[in-house]
């Protein structure tokens, strides 16, 4: 898929803030169907039909219901897929019939909510990824940090789809969605009037320091460990303490710790308080807190 932007498209390119409910429960739809056991979802895949079996009939309904309506290919029915407007929850976005919203709660309550911290992670490491390649190359160098999932060849953007067409913005914008979920493809939705909604598969974090950076963890702790591998860039403590799985007043404690050794530093950003690695602690962590693009799946 081809898309083409003119020089005011550039400026109004846009990235979601966080990870958008409706497109991670449709797409994980499609990952609860693969077959694939290694594949980056294989273990959720199994924890999910396994606590779906402990509900009823509930993977028969997915099964008849949702699997036919967001095929392996093509396009997912536009009622069911979200605009890209953030602040709606999941409650207040799905309208389509009684049996099909009960059906979209109960499997959200069985295989989104209960990982909503690991997609949060995935989308938010994601965008650190981003901002680091704008931050150093401005929206082009933004644009050519997607390769090689995605190319920039100004004005053309390639993506993978699942059809051969050419989509020219013409000025209307783009609005950047990384998903936890997404697979090899990516997913283009436009609705008159708004920018074009890009679905895309968040970069693939790399290894936990419980895998690969043991002897990190053997010195401060596998949760410390985890903290500094997260804060290569400065990030929130609630945006750290998803991606280590620590809860906010636990994160706090090891902050504190990290800080006063000389590992991490905190720094005040307007109403925020912003935390990164010092030089110290990124020789600590090593080759093993590298981001790799995913390859979906």
């Amino acid at each position: 898929m081809r898309i083409t932007m003119t020089s005011d498209d550039l400026p109004l390119i846009r990235m979601a803030s966080a990870p958008d409910p409706i497109w991670e429960l449709l797409l994980s739809v499609q990952r609860l169907r693969d077959g694939v056991p290694a594949s980056r979802h294989g273990a959720w895949r199994e924890r999910v039909r396994r606590e779906a079996a402990g509900r009823g009939d509930l993977l028969g309904r997915v099964r008849r219901v949702l699997m036919p309506l967001l095929p392996r290919s093509g396009a997912i029915p536009d009622f069911l897929t979200p605009d890209g407007q953030a602040g709606a929850g999941v409650d207040d976005r799905i309208e389509a019939g009684a049996e099909l919203r009960s059906l979209l709660r109960d499997y959200h309550a069985c295989a989104i909510r209960p990982y909503w911290n690991e997609v949060r992670s995935s989308v938010d490491g994601d965008r650190l990824l981003r901002a680091r390649s704008f931050l150093d190359g401005g929206i082009h160098g933004h644009l050519r940090g997607y390769a090689p999932f995605m190319r920039w060849e100004p004005p053309v953007l390639r993506v993978p789809g699942d059809t051969d067409r050419c989509v020219r913005l013409e000025g209307s914008g783009l609005f950047l969605l990384p998903s936890h979920f997404c697979g090899r493809t990516t997913h283009l939705c436009r609705r008159p009037g708004a920018p074009a909604v890009l679905v895309y598969p968040a970069a693939r974090a790399a290894a936990s320091p419980g895998a690969g950076n043991g002897a990190l963890a053997r010195v401060v702790g596998t949760t410390r460990a985890a903290i500094l591998v997260a804060a290569e860039t400065a990030a929130t403590a609630g945006e750290l303490g998803r991606r280590a799985g620590v809860s906010g007043p636990t994160v706090s404690h090891h902050l504190s710790a990290l800080r006063g050794c000389g590992l991490l530093r905190s720094f005040q950003h307007g109403p925020v308080v912003l935390h990164i690695r010092t030089p110290a602690g990124s020789a600590l962590v090593g080759p093993a807190a590298a981001v790799a693009p995913t390859s979906g799946g």
